[in-house]
């Protein structure tokens, strides 16, 4: 009888323990000019654009954005966080290349409703090229994770 109760008493702090409320320890969310890009438990990399060199378009600036369609649903296979602009309130105009290599998961806009940063989910490396006020700001190669 006396070592059934010293059992009970032994097993007793650690059954309650199991019972405890839990908690994860998720890393602080993505957001980038109040759009949340990302929570979870592994804070991903957001990366920012290489240093420009001279422009590659012909012409100039682009006139729009050139993005690789929008992903509807789906698991995340190849996700990369890319950020075009420091400012929320000037954006830029971005071109993917070749966009049917990547879809789109998700945009932060500036207050003049260009591009601050972007998730694309790839399927093969593309090149991400940014324009801020007609002048190119950079580029970024991005290779499949």
């Amino acid at each position: 009888m006396l070592r059934r109760l010293l059992t009970i008493g032994l097993l007793l702090p650690l059954l309650s323990a199991c019972l405890h409320e839990t908690r994860s320890s998720a890393g602080p969310p993505v957001v980038v000019c109040g759009t949340t890009l990302w929570t979870g438990a592994m804070t991903p990399v957001v990366w920012p654009l290489e240093n420009p060199g001279p422009s590659p378009a012909v012409g100039g600036a682009p006139a729009a954005d050139q993005l690789p369609p929008p992903l509807g649903t789906g698991p995340e296979s190849g996700e990369q966080y890319v950020r075009v602009s420091d400012s929320c309130k000037h954006g830029a105009v971005v071109v993917v290349t070749p966009a049917g290599d990547a879809h789109l998961r998700i945009v932060a806009r500036a207050s003049d409703h260009q591009l601050v940063a972007l998730v694309l989910d790839l399927t093969r490396p593309v090149t991400v090229q940014a324009w801020r006020d007609g002048v190119f700001a950079g580029s970024l190669r991005l290779p499949r994770s």
